[in-house]
């Protein structure tokens, strides 16, 4: 279900947090999940697109 929506969209922004230094897993597994779908099938190509990623760090 999640596919066909991105696969509908006209562009894509994924947003997340890094904890610890890197992406959280839901966003890492969601980004990795997408990655056939646009080098195997073409999906996506020529779609504009970006990443939004916050961190908190105290000093």
């Amino acid at each position: 279900m999640l596919a066909e929506k991105v696969k509908e969209a006209d562009t894509h922004v994924i947003a997340g947090f890094t904890l610890y230094s890197t992406l959280g897993s839901r966003t890492k597994a969601f980004i990795e999940g997408f990655y056939l779908l646009r080098y195997t099938y073409g999906s996506m190509a020529g779609e504009p697109g970006g990443a939004v990623f916050t961190s908190s760090v105290s000093e």
